[in-house]
């Protein structure tokens, strides 16, 4: 497996119609996971993990 660093996800929030009407309003929900990525270089597999940052979040 090989690392592919810290990725950032974002979650929540409005896209599309929303988006165009409310403009940067539409983002007041949204969230950042930080997950670090591995990637199988045989298979192409991808495996996400929560770094410290996002399971501190969590609790």
């Amino acid at each position: 497996m090989v690392d592919m660093g810290d990725i950032p996800f974002r979650t929540g929030g409005t896209r599309g119609a929303a988006h165009l009407l409310f403009g940067d309003w539409a983002e007041l929900g949204e969230g950042i996971l930080h997950l670090d990525a591995f990637l199988c270089q045989n298979c192409g597999r991808v495996q996400l993990f929560a770094d410290s940052q996002t399971r501190d979040s969590l609790r």
